[in-house]
């Protein structure tokens, strides 16, 4: 709305006029004159012509950028009242926080909610009563929808009070918070009809896939998907009980429950390719789908000498 409209300021550098903040290129600033940059209370004004409803201001600064100003809003350019002073109060923003649309943050298990003032965000500083995983997630390219789904999703549950698990865009996050190590631990996913598995062994329940996870201490990693397990129709599941036990990228045994045939459509995450697959009940099946490169692989490169230029 402030495009082209007529623009004043308390002092202008000649070479960067108040106009040219409102002049729709964002390759044109005003600066305020060079002899009143000591002052704190220089200004800019927008006409825009007409009372008009406004939702927002948007400021793009340059490198510098101011850390305390007031926007404020009149009807007549002679009274003025604020309506955003920065910094300010802290904003409350819940569990999810919108970063301009260019990043977002979740926060689970909080006890206080995220807050913004006009320079900072703070997380929660404690966990909620009766837990103490608090999980912060970061996501790019973020919209509200999709932080707001992410933020009342449930979340992967059980194992060791020292690890932490979160399958935020579908990976597995898994890290080890303590001294020691962590063998055996079962953790439970939320799975939808179609589970997602991870290296390692897996076993599925009634719309949750229980996972193992065997950790060193202080030490954490990322398991990306490598297959998906789509049960076959007329099965609207996989039959609880199911175990894959994942090798690498291109390997996996199915291996059914003792009392139930498995029948699912197995794709491989790394190429792309599908297989049917059938279990008879109580029986295992090794399943492999050919091409490469098969991960993971030896890292040959970690903890050898580096020579920089």
């Amino acid at each position: 709305l402030a495009t082209g409209r007529p623009t004043t300021a308390s002092s202008a550098d000649p070479a960067y006029p108040a106009r040219n903040a409102t002049d729709g290129n964002t390759g044109t600033r005003w600066a305020v004159a060079r002899e009143e940059r000591a002052r704190p209370d220089s200004w800019l004004a927008v006409d825009l012509g007409a009372p008009t409803d406004i939702s927002g201001v948007r400021l793009d600064w340059e490198a510098a950028y101011g850390t305390r100003y007031v926007i404020q809003t009149s009807l007549d350019g002679v009274t003025w009242s604020d309506a955003a002073v920065v910094p300010d109060r802290p904003t409350i923003a819940g569990s999810w926080l919108d970063v301009d649309g260019r990043a977002g943050l979740v926060v689970h298990n909080c006890q206080n909610p995220i807050t913004v003032t006009g320079t900072n965000v703070t997380l929660s500083s404690g966990p909620a009563a009766g837990s103490t995983r608090l999980i912060v997630e970061g996501y790019a390219d973020a919209n509200h929808s999709a932080l707001a789904a992410a933020a009342s999703r449930a979340l992967p549950s059980g194992g060791p009070e020292a690890l932490r698990v979160s399958d935020a865009d579908g990976y597995l996050s898994v890290f080890n918070l303590s001294d020691e190590d962590i063998t055996t631990a079962n953790v439970t996913l939320p799975q939808p009809t179609t589970p997602r598995l991870y290296r390692g062994s897996q076993v599925t329940g009634s719309g949750t896939t229980d996972y193992q996870v065997d950790l060193a201490a202080a030490t954490a990693r990322v398991e990306p998907p490598r297959f998906t397990a789509t049960p076959v129709a007329p099965a609207r599941a996989v039959p609880a009980g199911t175990r894959f036990d994942v090798t690498d990228s291109h390997h996996l045994t199915i291996t059914a429950p003792a009392g139930d045939i498995v029948s699912v459509q197995v794709e491989c995450a790394a190429s792309g390719a599908t297989r049917r697959v059938t279990v008879p009940a109580g029986r295992s099946r090794d399943v492999e789908f050919a091409g490469a490169p098969v991960t993971p692989t030896s890292d040959l490169a970690r903890s050898r000498t580096t020579y920089p230029t």
